[in-house]
């Protein structure tokens, strides 16, 4: 019936394994728990490793990391059943119930639509001030309830929580040519929905819980403007705000003034934003600037 997928990736998810075992063993139908570890250090492999051994978990290795689309395509076809539940490594579970809210929506829609069950993050930011930008940007931007999460549709998606009729994501599988980082979640997301598979919110959400240094989070994001630009040029219509504002800046004639004023305060702007108090318009700024560039 259900087949938990958890991609591993440099993060201790032992935790998380070992909630999961006991959830999976007080449902009512099959399930198992299936990770694969897409080519972390030794230290983490060898934690998941022994804790996947002590709690029956489905547990394999890779030599080498794959990316972000095609791990997750990997488990989709190692899984044993239908009914896939995905979620990221650095995730906690919020609900004791937390596989129970999945199968019986599965169960009322007979697994003609993707489920997206939402983030948290909690309302103390982390001790450490290089994380802050992370945190500071998920809780105000990705903690959304579901009504609002419905109003974006595919754009409110992430790969960190969700569930899915498998024969549905190897019918439709993530993008692989998605070189980058970033932007695979929500253009599969906005596939689907042209395809006529419907993404759906319910308040099933997790914690998010790993948080990288905002010079990480920056470099992430410049990744991820290269993956939108990809994407962008090959499907004009999978639109977002950075690209409709970046067509605005190009019929207007100011793409290269633009680019060169901000280029100007480039590394004011990143200061700013490593700072206790990052500005998310900032952010927006910046992000509009590495697309733009490219």
């Amino acid at each position: 019936m259900v087949t938990v997928c958890i991609p591993l990736h440099n993060r201790d998810a032992t935790v998380l394994i070992s909630i999961l075992a006991v959830i999976c063993r007080r449902l009512f139908v099959p399930c198992e728990i299936l990770c694969i570890d897409d080519g972390s250090d030794e230290q983490y492999r060898t934690l998941n490793r022994a804790c996947a051994e002590k709690y029956g978990v489905r547990y394999e290795e890779l030599p080498n990391n794959i990316g972000r689309s095609r791990i997750r395509n990997l488990l989709a076809r190692r899984a044993t059943y239908d009914f896939l539940v995905f979620l990221d490594d650095d995730s906690q579970i919020v609900y004791a119930d937390y596989l129970h809210r999945y199968i019986e929506r599965f169960l009322s829609s007979k697994g003609e639509e993707v489920i997206y069950g939402g983030t948290l993050y909690y309302d103390n930011p982390p001790t450490l001030q290089r994380h802050f930008l992370q945190w500071y940007y998920g809780y105000r931007r990705d903690a959304k309830n579901p009504e609002d999460r419905a109003k974006l549709e595919w754009r409110a998606f992430h790969t960190n929580n969700f569930a899915v009729y498998r024969p549905i994501l190897l019918k439709h599988p993530f993008d692989e040519r998605i070189m980058h980082y970033g932007y695979e979640d929500t253009f599969w997301a906005w596939r689907l929905q042209r395809e006529g598979i419907p993404i759906v919110h319910i308040h099933n959400p997790v914690y998010h819980l790993g948080f990288e240094c905002a010079e990480t989070f920056l470099h992430k994001t410049a990744e991820a403007m290269k993956s939108l630009k990809f994407l962008h040029d090959r499907y004009p219509d999978f639109d977002t705000p950075v690209t409709k504002w970046n067509r605005r800046l190009r019929r207007w004639g100011l793409n290269a003034l633009f680019v060169d004023a901000v280029r100007l305060a480039e590394s004011r702007i990143k200061r700013q934003l490593k700072g206790p108090r990052p500005k998310l318009w900032l952010l927006d700024l910046y992000k509009l600037y590495l697309y733009s560039r490219l």
